[in-house]
Formats: structure tokens, sequence, C-alpha cells
């Protein structure tokens, strides 16, 4: 167990510096990666301690059961860890935003499971000649089960293994029956879950942290004027007490520069202002789209302002969903 352990914190080191070298950061996606690969990457780990054990069991010496488990056990250490970065190397190629984000999944897969091969054939066979052994009771204790298995009648076996050998069995002689039963689950799944299924949802729809206030007015208006207006709008939210934070920022943006570079760069040519709100803890609060359309009602009577809100959303973010862009090539007035 201890041989085997050791190899997650292994493969995860591995795994870090080669993110590392690669010059990306360690985000949410690669911290679920490793979480995801902590059940695949011991595999080879298992097959590798559980051939040393079988051998020393079998009377042969702990450096030799190792040897022999190293060498042996190198090909189907390799082809079942194989098989798993073959299903996740086409995410490689995860066209879009949503592969730009999603791309350190495949990556820090491959890279942990890589390693965790020669965690497995080399580091593993090596730490066990010094942590590894059995001692002379449970060896000739074993020693009679694996006798028993190999030679003797399988049907006597007691526990859990025969327990599994019965349904085995019963599997085998009825091939047929198994394989159309299997066959009809499959189908049975999908046509339940496109009956009873709720869709898919990519990012789920959480309580955000923080909203932001767009404040929006026409006019060749001076820095004083704009302040005002936002002033105006910032003091009837000053008294909500589900806000924990407020920063407020008074100007319009510099469109010679591509707009400025707010939350989404959704900021237009007429915003004058733009107030950062940071919500309270969500269990003391009303939920957020009720403070932002209470935010709305208090400032819908200033003239001549448009107050628009918006609060933060997972995943990657986006521009609005319609972007128009309006030219002309007579540039005589109409």
């Amino acid at each position: 167990a201890v041989l085997v352990g050791l190899t997650v914190p292994g493969a995860f080191l591995a795994g870090v510096l080669v993110l590392d070298y690669l010059g990306m950061t360690l985000n949410i996606v690669v911290l679920f990666s490793l979480i995801l690969s902590v059940g695949m990457l011991v595999d080879g780990a298992i097959i590798v301690v559980e051939y040393a054990d079988r051998k020393m069991m079998e009377g042969i010496s702990k450096k030799e059961a190792f040897i022999q488990a190293s060498q042996r056990m190198a090909w189907p250490v390799i082809v079942s860890i194989s098989t798993i970065l073959v299903v996740f190397l086409p995410l490689l190629f995860w066209p879009g935003v949503v592969g730009q984000f999603m791309k350190f999944l495949p990556i820090t897969l491959i890279a942990v499971l890589t390693a965790s091969i020669l965690m497995a054939l080399f580091f593993v066979p090596a730490l066990g000649f010094y942590l590894g052994g059995i001692s002379k009771e449970h060896a000739e204790k074993n020693r009679e089960v694996i006798v028993a298995t190999e030679e003797g009648d399988l049907s006597k076996l007691k526990g859990i293994t025969g327990w599994y050998y019965h349904i085995l069995e019963k599997a085998l002689n009825n091939t047929k029956k198994v394989l159309l039963g299997s066959f009809g689950f499959l189908i049975g799944v999908i046509l339940l879950y496109s009956v009873f299924g709720v869709g898919v949802e990519f990012f789920p729809d959480v309580e955000p942290e923080q909203a932001a206030i767009n404040i929006h007015a026409r006019g060749n208006l001076s820095i004083k004027e704009q302040d005002a207006i936002v002033k105006s709008v910032e003091d009837r939210i000053l008294d909500m007490k589900e806000l924990t934070s407020i920063y407020t920022r008074v100007g319009k943006p510099d469109m010679s520069k591509g707009g400025s570079p707010g939350q989404g760069g959704e900021e237009t040519e007429d915003t004058i202002g733009v107030i950062t709100l940071e919500f309270a803890d969500w269990q003391k609060r009303r939920k957020v789209d009720e403070i932002l359309a209470d935010i709305l009602v208090r400032t819908k009577d200033i003239p001549g302002v448009y107050v628009e809100t918006r609060a933060d959303k997972p995943g990657p973010s986006h521009g609005k969903p319609i972007n128009m862009n309006i030219s002309r090539v007579n540039s005589q007035p109409l």
C-alpha cells in the first residue's frame, strides 16, 4: 500500500513540472484533472507490486521478485495506461473557446499518466527493494491459496472470491444472454435519459460573488458632470446591507484603444462610469437577481441615465450574444 500510494505524489509532481515547462498555470481544470487521474495512475503500480508479492510468496528473493515484476509487467502496464491516453488524446484538438478552456485536461492527464508508467516500472521496484517484503507465515498461508486456485477446485473457494467465481461461471455459460442484456441495458439507459433527463449544462448556474453596474449617458459631459451622475447612482445603493464593498470608477472608455478592458470588455462609448459590487455570503442575502432588480428600481427615475447591471457568469469571459457593426461607403451625410 505504501509503494502504490507513493505513486500518486510522484506522478503529480512530474505532471506539474511538465505543465511548468510548457508555461501553463495551475488552475481549476488542472486540479480537476489531477483528481480524475488518481484512480488511473495507480493501476500500473498495483500490477507491479502484486506480481512481486506473488513471486515472494513462491519463495523468490525480494530483489529478484521486483526485477521480474518490472520486466514481465512492462508491456501490460504500458498497454493498459496507453489505452487511457488514447481516449484523451483527441481532446487536444478541441476547437473554439471551450477547447482553449479545456485543453489543460488532456495535457495534464497525458503528463501525469505517462509519469505513472515510469513510476511503476522504475521507481516502485527500486523502492520496493528497501520497503517491500512479506513474513514467512504470511507467505506460507498464501502459498496454499495460490496452489489451490491454480491446481484445485475453484468451486470450493469461499468469500468474495468464491461469490465472484460463481457469477463469472454463470455468465460464461450464458454468453449470448449476457451480451444481449448488456446491449439492451445500454440502449435502455439512453432512452431513459432522453425521456427523463434534464439536459446538459456546461457551466452550472451558481450564485455570483460580484457584479457590475454600467452607467450610460449621452452628451458631451465634463468629468465633473459624469462624476455627479455616477455619484447619484452610488448614493442610492450605499445603504444596501447585502453589499460588502463598492468600487466606483468614473470616466468614459478609451475607444481608440479598443475600449475599456472591463468585465468581458463590454463597455460602450456612452459608458460614463462603472460600479463594481461585491456581495455578502449567499446564505445571508437575497439572490443576486433580486438584488440587481432592486438596484434598477432604485435608479430608474434618474433623468437621462441608463443603468445596466451585469453579474459574473461561470466559465470563460465572453461578450454579449449579439454584436452589430454598421458602416457605409459614402461619407456624405444622409
